[in-house]
């Protein structure tokens, strides 16, 4: 499981670190050596969210683009070949 499954942004992430915390529920990533006992797993784990949800929106972005683009294109040749 990629630590980037477990919530859908970092604010969610945050909140589900500390709801296992709360519960006294260690949080050990194996695959990516994060364990958030330590201050520099609790350092990794925030980094990490944070590049996942930049990736996520990246991705979001390039495709409301390239659906913008398409959307004018069509509109340009007036046509519903290929739209």
């Amino acid at each position: 499981l990629e630590l980037s499954r477990l919530g859908r942004s970092v604010k969610n992430m945050c909140e589900i670190a500390d709801l296992l915390k709360q519960k006294n529920i260690n949080l050990f990533v194996k695959n990516q050596n994060i364990d958030t006992t330590t201050i520099v797993g609790e350092l990794f784990f925030n980094i990490i969210n944070s590049i996942a949800q930049y990736e996520l929106q990246l991705t979001v972005t390039a495709l409301w683009r390239r659906t913008a683009k398409h959307s004018r294109r069509c509109k340009a040749t007036r046509t519903a070949e290929g739209c």
